[in-house]
């Protein structure tokens, strides 16, 4: 019996109903919003077929499916969603895997999240909105759906479908009556009991082996997961030429327990044709054909695919609207596992973990990460500031307009903690034209107090001194560096190396093989002992000798201002060969764009959601006086829970 189930679709035409006043605009307005960089489609159980149904929308307006995850995959994703916009499904906008996938959506820089659900009162509906997504809501009859979701699916694809038809301005007024009539043809066919016959194999305990068109995919998603949820058959989904590729095999081996159930359009049907053709003629099969699987046919095929699972559910014995579930199903279900993972995931520890994957380095547990975060601003919190010193391309300035004055905001900051007795210094691989900037953005009366680390600290002078007029002493080891870069022409496009006195710069685009130059020029003798080091920034490559270093910067003014007072340094090279590194990779070293993949190492405030000279101004921002002396940090001005 199947009376729970059977309930539900009788009553479904209701919910249909309920679309007679239904606004399609603000769906379609959604839709209408687009991303360059694409669309994430996440929901569980019923809403995963929701979110398999909107990417096969999304697909048939020109626009490319949507990746369609589960809010795990969102949650534990580390990669940045920049530009993407995050659709949530859920019918009750209340669960915590719901909540977590918000929460990640939103941390891992999405640019905007879209909640669709029957419930507008939902706290992730809530949450959405306060942090400036979109609510949609659609209606239904019935707000219980049992077990299987039902109403609130069929009501969620249809409002996809109006809103679809309303951006590609296809028609809408006839959509909800032939979806009922639909409804109504399903149920006439249900009294026949055909599909009761079709699937008697189940019965016996077959496997259902569903091979479906990719374009099919909302509808063979509602089976797999629908089937396999109420315990009322095993089910192994596959398309055409996947199954052909080995797994045709469990057939062979188990004949009498296989039910073949292929799902086709007019694209695939020569692709299962074949396949049904070289098949024995006694194996059991059903044949389910949509035209061209387009977003009303596929919409079409998951009401006929509830009306499948009620048949299965009859000849198996199991209501799939109450199948019953274990006694620790509810405690699994209500688990906030998830929602704890994602609280101790935010932008920076994403960051860190995505450095450490991409450099195959050991990958603490999320805990650990965030912990050895949490302890990283406890650091900064604990002891007073007297000096900062600022990397300048990339962290004053963006890398691409490093040759334009420094944006007002920053400068304005350092002018104002300069006023509040911090010492300022600056450490960059540039030479004279920092300096020059710098005296072109700052007050002449600060000029005397700034001190400079020229050539990564190989050379340090006061900003009141023109480095043209002051130049450093010639190191011979660069030369000798040069000497042997010019007798590898499979390195450089340029025959020769521009010499400074204490420092080769190479920008990147004068490499032939930019990303095996680092380990390449580990060959030259003078690298190979250590005695010159190579470096990266955002725009070139830095040899130098082992002794520059923006640590004298920074401890130079350490010496200058006493041990009572830190020294914070900022920068953006702070991965593991940037030019940042060391500098940054201390107690109080703070970057603004890149990391190195230790705990102990280099940490950003903000991941990649805000980053250079964006980030630095947040940071200088919110540091106010110290009762005592200097300038301290004030966590609440640090905006660390906001992207905004």
């Amino acid at each position: 019996m199947t009376v729970r189930f059977t309930e539900k679709l009788d009553t479904l035409s209701k919910t249909l109903g309920t679309f007679d006043g239904f606004d399609p605009r603000p769906l379609s307005e959604e839709l209408g919003r687009g991303s360059a960089s694409g669309v994430v489609a996440v929901g569980s159980g019923g809403s995963l077929v929701a979110a398999q149904y909107f990417s096969r929308c999304l697909e048939t307006l020109g626009a490319g499916p949507a990746s369609v995850q589960t809010p795990m995959e969102v949650v534990l994703g580390v990669s940045s969603l920049a530009n993407s916009v995050v659709w949530l499904f859920s019918a009750s906008a209340d669960n915590n895997d719901i909540a977590a996938a918000a929460r990640a959506a939103k941390d891992r820089g999405c640019a905007r999240v879209v909640l669709c659900t029957r419930n507008a009162g939902g706290s992730v509906a809530d949450w959405v909105r306060s942090s400036g997504g979109s609510v949609l809501v659609v209606p239904v009859a019935e707000e219980k759906d049992g077990f299987l979701a039902t109403h609130s699916l069929i009501s969620t694809c249809t409002a996809l479908l109006l809103g679809t038809n309303l951006a590609a301005h296809a028609q809408i007024k006839d959509v909800i009556p032939n979806l009922k009539d639909h409804l109504s043809a399903q149920l006439a066919e249900r009294s026949k009991g055909t599909y009761q016959s079709s699937f008697a194999p189940l019965a016996q305990g077959a496997v259902l082996l569903l091979i479906s068109d990719p374009a099919l995919r909302p509808i063979a998603t509602l089976l797999e997961t629908s089937l396999w949820e109420t315990a009322l058959c095993p089910v192994q989904l596959t398309d055409m030429r996947n199954f052909a590729h080995g797994r045709h095999t469990w057939p062979h081996h188990h004949s009498a327990l296989t039910l073949f159930f292929a799902l086709t359009t007019a694209v695939s049907e020569p692709s299962w044709k074949s396949i049904s053709d070289a098949l024995p003629s006694d194996l059991p099969s059903w044949h389910a054909h949509y035209a061209l699987g387009g977003r009303h046919e596929n919409l079409c095929g998951i009401i006929d695919g509830l009306f499948w699972i009620e048949a299965i559910g009859a000849i198996t014995g199991i209501d799939p609207g109450k199948p019953g579930i274990a006694p620790y199903g509810r405690a699994i279900y209500e688990d906030d596992a998830l929602l704890t993972t994602a609280s101790v995931m935010p932008p920076p520890v994403r960051q860190k973990l995505a450095t450490a994957l991409r450099c195959e380095d050991h990958v603490p547990t999320a805990p650990d990460m965030h912990q050895a975060y949490i302890n990283k601003l406890d650091t900064l919190r604990s002891k007073d500031i007297g000096a900062i010193v600022l990397d300048f391309d990339g962290t004053v300035v963006a890398t691409n307009n490093r040759l334009e004055p420094p944006p007002s905001g920053v400068v304005d900051e350092i002018i104002r903690l300069s006023a509040l007795g911090v010492r300022i210094g600056f450490a960059s691989g540039r030479g004279g034209s920092l300096g020059q900037q710098i005296r072109e953005a700052l007050p002449p009366k600060m000029h005397k107090d700034v001190v400079i680390g020229y050539f990564n600290g190989g050379h340090i002078a006061r900003a009141n001194v023109d480095l043209d007029q002051a130049r450093p002493a010639h190191n011979p080891l660069i030369d000798q560096v040069a000497d042997w870069l010019e007798g590898r022409p499979d390195l450089l496009k340029a025959r020769s190396v521009p010499r400074k006195e204490i420092q080769l710069s190479i920008p990147h685009v004068d490499l032939l093989p930019p990303s095996r130059f680092l380990e390449d020029v580990q060959d030259c003798p003078l690298i190979a002992e250590g005695t010159v080091r190579i470096v990266a920034s955002g725009h070139s490559f830095d040899i130098i000798p082992a002794t520059s270093s923006k640590l004298r910067v920074v401890e130079q003014l350490q010496q200058d201002i006493g041990a009572t007072k830190a020294v914070l340094s900022i920068g953006d090279c702070g991965q593991l060969y940037g030019n940042d590194f060391e500098f940054l990779a201390r107690d109080f070293g703070v970057s603004v764009d890149h990391v190195c993949p230790g705990l102990s190492g280099t940490w950003s405030l903000y991941g990649s959601l805000v980053t250079g000279p964006d980030a630095l101004q947040r940071i200088l921002a919110s540091m106010i006086a110290s009762p005592k002396s200097g300038i301290r940090f004030d966590a609440s001005g640090l905006f660390l829970d906001s992207d905004s």
